[in-house]
């Protein structure tokens, strides 16, 4: 009954209106906002050293919040994390709604990318999570909210109102929070330390 409530009160509209925005102005603006963004040294991680979770067809799930350029946004989070290693698919705004979000094809997925542009939809978000939570409760959620000069402490308020597990406030920093959460990084410096050790020791 609870979960009925909570879908019957959630804002389901369709994003707003954006026939006025071309898809090379929606480009722009995303590359306006990832431009020095330091995903370039970023490592290209392969698929044999990811854990078992992370090696199915599309580990990482990128889905636009409400607009075009969310949507461009994530299909380019989608062409970097697939260029470092981990294969990516993109889903628009419309896979949000409550009808399609149940139809969403989740097998495989680590981690899920929720991309906006801007930060006027903070109940959009947490109706979004919300909705992914449920539909695929053991992935790691990131909340990307793209902008220039995004305050630290407004992101993180963002996040823990829409009870994302991470939040991102560029491309680059989402890009780096998903090649994180695999721990291939962190196991290769574990393996680093211990081979001093044995040296060391020796």
């Amino acid at each position: 009954m609870q979960f009925a409530n909570d879908l019957s009160d959630q804002d389901d509209r369709p994003p707003p209106k954006v026939s006025s925005t071309t898809d090379a102005e929606a480009t722009s603006a995303v590359e306006s906002v990832a431009e020095n963004a330091p995903f370039e040294n970023l490592p290209i991680l392969r698929k044999e050293d990811l854990p078992p979770d992370w090696q199915g067809e599309h580990p990482v799930l990128c889905v636009a919040g409400r607009s075009l350029i969310d949507e461009a946004a994530a299909i380019m989070l989608g062409q970097l994390s697939t260029a470092h290693g981990l294969a990516a698919r993109v889903e628009g705004p419309e896979a949000l709604s409550t009808t399609n979000v149940f139809r969403l094809e989740t097998t495989g997925v680590a981690i899920i990318c929720l991309v906006y542009m801007d930060s006027a939809s903070p109940s959009h978000m947490r109706y979004s999570v919300r909705r992914l939570r449920r539909k695929i409760p053991q992935a790691t959620i990131i909340l990307g909210c793209w902008m220039k000069e995004m305050d630290p402490a407004a992101l993180e308020q963002l996040r823990e109102s829409a009870q994302a597990d991470l939040a991102a406030a560029s491309l680059g920093e989402a890009l780096k929070l998903c090649i994180e959460a695999t721990g291939v990084e962190r196991r290769g410096r574990e393996r680093e330390q211990d081979e001093l050790s044995t040296t060391t020791a020796a």
